[in-house]
């Protein structure tokens, strides 16, 4: 990694940036397979969901995790209902379906 403050920062024989990204790629490739089946194994099951905001494009729509996922990192569950919810409340609700690493459920 040529990231300064690193010992690699100023080594000579650095990998070509075309060979770092299709490396990247192929990894980010794979992991988006993971994380997909994973995904799909949920499908069915209900389960908790802290919600963090309200959607501004979709007025039946919330985002939120699951209790052991992190903020901008992990897994979002998206959440259909009609129903009023506010960032923060814990609410059960039924994966209905998976992308590549969200999820998608109704309350």
């Amino acid at each position: 990694s040529e990231e300064e403050g690193t010992r690699a920062f100023g080594m000579a024989d650095q990998i070509p940036k075309e060979v770092r990204l299709e490396r990247y790629n192929a990894v980010m490739a794979q992991q988006r397979e993971i994380s997909e089946e994973l995904n799909h194994q949920i499908i069915g099951r209900t389960a908790h969901v802290m919600i963090d905001e309200k959607s501004t494009d979709e007025p039946n729509l919330f985002y939120g995790r699951t209790e052991p996922d992190a903020p901008d990192v992990d897994c979002q569950v998206l959440v259909h209902t009609e129903k009023t919810l506010v960032p923060g409340q814990f609410i059960d609700v039924k994966i209905q379906d998976a992308l590549e690493y969200d999820l998608v459920a109704s309350y």
